[in-house]
């Protein structure tokens, strides 16, 4: 197996924890502004979309195009499409 595409899975769990738990941690900030008998309402609905969210990425336009790259196997383009988004957004 290619190291790169290891490395390529590695940084992408990486960066589905990290995402994940800021899912939660602004989940449960907005949580905590409504009334505490919805507040744990609230934090369930919004579990419950981010967990949907991160089950069926391509349903919501996001990851579609790394998914089907990584089933081609071709780990130095999808290296290359992350690095690229990443100039993009430091603009």
């Amino acid at each position: 197996m290619d190291y790169q595409i290891i490395v390529s899975l590695f940084t992408l769990i990486a960066l589905e924890i990290v995402l994940g738990i800021d899912n939660v941690i602004f989940i449960s900030i907005l949580a905590n502004k409504l009334p505490i008998q919805e507040q744990k309402k609230a934090r369930q609905i919004g579990l419950l979309l981010a967990a949907l969210i991160f089950v069926f990425p391509s349903l919501f336009g996001e990851g579609y195009k790394s998914i089907k790259i990584l089933s081609l196997q071709d780990a130095k383009s999808l290296h290359s499409d992350i690095i690229s988004y990443i100039k993009s957004v430091k603009g």
